[in-house]
């Protein structure tokens, strides 16, 4: 049975955007200029669709480059344990997100905030039992985001 199920979850993360842009914005200068680097933490609740599959949260870090003010990239990562319930409870694995995106600023030399359009390719390693083989399996994915971005200080 476990063969044949199929995984997939969703990070709510709407919640978290909403709340990271309130603060950018009140936050004063926020800009993305050429050459801007950074690090990043991610947090993300994740809620998965099958009732199986316990909800919960993933940590993450990532790094990227603004390459001119309207085009930049970034490459992370977000980790997350994946527990059963209803039926599968003491089965527990991970679950990896590996991603590199291309970003496109919305707003270039804008002066109070930066949103932006997240687009890329890569890769998801669930492991057994979730990954429906007696092993773990890594599989492609595609990512579509929004989000915003700004400096707290002048470096």
């Amino acid at each position: 049975m476990m063969s044949r199920m199929a995984h997939s979850s969703h990070f709510a993360a709407f919640p978290l955007a909403l709340l990271a842009m309130a603060v950018l914005a009140a936050s004063g200068s926020l800009v993305a200029q050429e050459g801007t680097k950074w690090v990043q933490a991610q947090g993300a609740y994740i809620v998965h669709d099958h009732s199986y599959l316990e909800d919960g949260f993933g940590l993450g870090l990532g790094g990227g480059t603004w390459i001119t003010d309207r085009w930049g990239v970034e490459l992370s990562a977000l980790n997350t344990d994946i527990k059963g319930q209803h039926g599968f409870n003491g089965l527990s694995g991970r679950e990896t997100h590996a991603f590199l995106s291309g970003l496109m600023n919305f707003n270039p030399g804008g002066a109070t905030w930066s949103p932006f359009l997240r687009l890329g390719l890569g890769a998801t390693r669930l492991e057994e039992p979730w990954s429906g083989k007696s092993e773990s399996t890594t599989r492609p994915n595609v990512h579509l985001g929004l989000g915003v971005q700004g400096h707290f200080a002048e470096h």
